[in-house]
């Protein structure tokens, strides 16, 4: 899992993980708030990620302990229309 964020440089969020070809399992946004994830979603204008790729970040956020979770958690929230 890579997670970045632009820090006021103009770059595309794909140079994140480079290459010509990169081979991206889900893609999208991690809301976080005061220090703890808020939500995710699977939003992402690049990769077009649908209702597969929000599991595969599930299955990634569920390894992390419940403390770097907001207590107010939105969960995961799918944007495949």
């Amino acid at each position: 899992m890579i997670i970045g964020t632009r820090s006021g440089e103009r770059m595309p969020h794909p140079t994140l993980i480079g290459g010509k070809d990169p081979q991206v399992l889900g893609a999208g946004i991690v809301e976080i708030r005061a220090g703890k994830i808020y939500s995710i979603h699977n939003v992402s204008g690049h990769y077009k990620s649908g209702a597969e790729a929000l599991g595969a970040a599930k299955d990634a956020f569920k390894k992390l302990p419940e403390k770097y979770f907001s207590k107010d958690f939105q969960g995961n929230k799918s944007y495949d229309k």
